[in-house]
């Protein structure tokens, strides 16, 4: 899947920045931290974290969130 600025929600792009921004050590940021950064409730969250994992640019663990390897290459490409 190609993924364009059209197919991702700008709200979305936002979140996979700062998911990207803090976990590009391999670490992970829970819902919790996500619910924090963010100022916005797991709820509303979702959505666009549901967006990202469908489009392949975020996996979900037991520890929380980070990105994916296509992800790393797609937010390289958009932020490096």
């Amino acid at each position: 899947m190609t993924i364009t600025m059209t197919t991702l929600k700008e709200y979305t792009l936002h979140l996979l920045h700062d998911i990207y921004h803090n976990t590009a050590d391999g670490s992970f940021v829970t819902l919790d931290g996500l619910e924090t950064m963010q100022g916005k409730s797991g709820g509303e969250l979702r959505p666009h974290l549901e967006d990202l994992k469908e489009a392949g640019l975020v996996n979900e663990h037991e520890e929380g969130f980070r990105v994916s390897r296509v992800g790393m290459n797609y937010c390289k490409t958009r932020w490096v």
